[in-house]
């Protein structure tokens, strides 16, 4: 009796592919942020605030960056320090245990979402809706299965 082994088929778009397009794609953004003197982990910070509604407790806002930048806790309380310290970040004057963007973190913000917004009608501009639904879809699995699998602690072996 014979086995006929079967060899898998590449995907047309792999994990090399996303690398590409987001190492691209961020390099254009930090020469925006390079310009502002700050990082992405900063301007991750003014995001997830913003995102928030405008206000998050410290504690609440490390484990957003902790589970999207996929860094450690120690790493997301440096980015936040390190826009606290130039004072684009502050407590809410009534409700000292939140944390919202000062007015030079909203010019800040603000000027770097129009950039952003620039940026990705060039990159993203002219490709069909069809297409941008698809690939939207397509990341949105691969996006919860990987952290489907760091949740359980899948490591190589």
């Amino acid at each position: 009796m014979t086995t006929t082994e079967t060899t898998p088929v590449a995907s047309p778009v792999g994990g090399r592919d996303l690398q590409l397009a987001t190492r691209a794609t961020r390099a254009v953004l930090d020469r925006v942020l390079a310009d502002a003197g700050i990082t992405f982990e900063q301007m991750a910070v003014m995001n997830t605030i913003e995102l928030a509604g405008g206000s998050i407790a410290l504690d609440s806002l490390a484990v957003q960056l902790v589970q999207t930048l996929k860094i450690d806790d120690a790493a997301a309380r440096g980015a936040i320090a390190a826009v606290v310290e130039p004072g684009f970040v502050q407590p809410v004057e009534d409700r000292p245990d939140q944390w919202e963007l000062s007015a030079a973190g909203r010019r800040l913000h603000a000027d770097y979402s129009r950039q952003t917004v620039q940026i990705s009608a060039e990159v993203w501009g002219g490709l069909p809706q069809e297409d941008l639904v698809a690939t939207k879809r397509v990341l949105d699995v691969v996006t919860s299965r990987a952290n489907a699998m760091l949740a359980a602690g899948i490591t190589n072996g």
